[in-house]
Formats: C-alpha cells, sequence, structure tokens
C-alpha cells in the first residue's frame, strides 16, 4: 500500500512538471509516460507490484471517481482539455545497460513527456542521465542512493527518502529504545543488588 501511494504521488508530481513543460504548447489527447522497472529477474515482484499501482493511479486519473484525491473527480486531466494519461512499461531486468535501451526507446521512438521508476538505483543512476540529456523529467521514487540527487542534474527529481534518512532514523530509533532498555535494566539491576545485599 505504501509504494502504491509513492508511485501514485510520484506519477501526480512527474506529471506536473512534464506536462507543463512539454504539453502546453502542443496539446495532445493522450499523455505518454515512460516507467522503467524490472519485470523479470530477481526482483519482478517488485516491478509487478509497482505496475499494479501504476494501474490503479491511472484508472483514477482517467476516469471520474467520487475520491477526494488529487484528479480523481475528473476525467483525464483539466488543465490540457481531458486528456488522459498512459504509461508505456518497459523491463530493465535490473541490470543498466537495459535500462539504457528502454529509456532510449521510449524518448526516441515512443517520445514519452518523462519517465519514472527502477528500483534499482544502479539502474536509477545511468536512465537518469539520459533523460538529462534528453531534457525529459525522470523520476525515481523508490531508488534510495543517496548520490543520485548529489549529481546537480536539471531533471531529476526523488520523492522518497534516500539510504542516509533510512540510517539516521534507524540509529535515533535504536538509540532512544537502547536508552530506554538500558535504564530499566540498569534500575532493575540495582533492584536485584539490593535484594541480595539484604
Amino acid at each position: 500500500m505504501k509504494r502504491g501511494f509513492t508511485i501514485f504521488i510520484a506519477l501526480l508530481t512527474i506529471m506536473a512538471c512534464s506536462l507543463i513543460a512539454n504539453c502546453q504548447s502542443n496539446p495532445q489527447e493522450e499523455i505518454l509516460i515512460g516507467a522503467i522497472y524490472p519485470m523479470t529477474g530477481g526482483n519482478a515482484s517488485s516491478g509487478q507490484e509497482a505496475k499494479f499501482a501504476m494501474e490503479t493511479a491511472i484508472d483514477v486519473i482517467n476516469n471520474s471517481y467520487d475520491y477526494n484525491l488529487p484528479l480523481a473527480r475528473t476525467e483525464g486531466l483539466p488543465n490540457l482539455n481531458g486528456a488522459k494519461v498512459r504509461i508505456i512499461l518497459a523491463d530493465h531486468q535490473g541490470l543498466p545497460e537495459m535500462g539504457i535501451s528502454a529509456v532510449e526507446k521510449l524518448i526516441t521512438q515512443d517520445h514519452v513527456v518523462a519517465v519514472l521508476g527502477c528500483f534499482h538505483s544502479s539502474v536509477a543512476a545511468v536512465v537518469s542521465m539520459q533523460c538529462e540529456r534528453y531534457g525529459i523529467p525522470f523520476l525515481a521514487p523508490e531508488s534510495s542512493s543517496p548520490s543520485l540527487h548529489r549529481r546537480d542534474l536539471k531533471w531529476f527529481f526523488r520523492t522518497s527518502p534516500h539510504d542516509e534518512s533510512f540510517s539516521y532514523a534507524m540509529f535515533e530509533f535504536m538509540k532512544i529504545h537502547y536508552l530506554e532498555q538500558t535504564q530499566q535494566m540498569h534500575k532493575r539491576n540495582l533492584l536485584q543488588s539490593s535484594v541480595i545485599i539484604l
């Protein structure tokens, strides 16, 4: 559920960035967004989960629902005359070289206005460089390497924490939790020592 919500928000964010830049001067009936995920290989289940989340988000955007979500109550994108959104999914199998091939096809042949995904930071690194080269927005909703956002790329966006954020939160939790446990153990030991002395 959390990954689905992240991808939904990611879709909305990348659409906002790309549509303003790429679509207002050229109205379209369908907005194409590329998504690159491991659909086969060792992490195929992650790719499948992302696919299901994107399909749900696209259904909400393209159809009218009585949900309290952005773009749910209208059909399509209201600022683009109701244009529908379509995801073109590509498989990188967890391999950076497959990611490069996939993003090249999405940009040059399928003419997507934005790209999202990858899951693997190693693939996101090379895919985002290709997007940068073409001036296409790239959103990394799950890739967690902190080096990705430190490259000063103009077209790279991230919607989730990176590994350093995760590590910091984990150690803060451990520090607080460990401190409480240590204090409790110390009190118990003092009580036991007092009982033994008596």
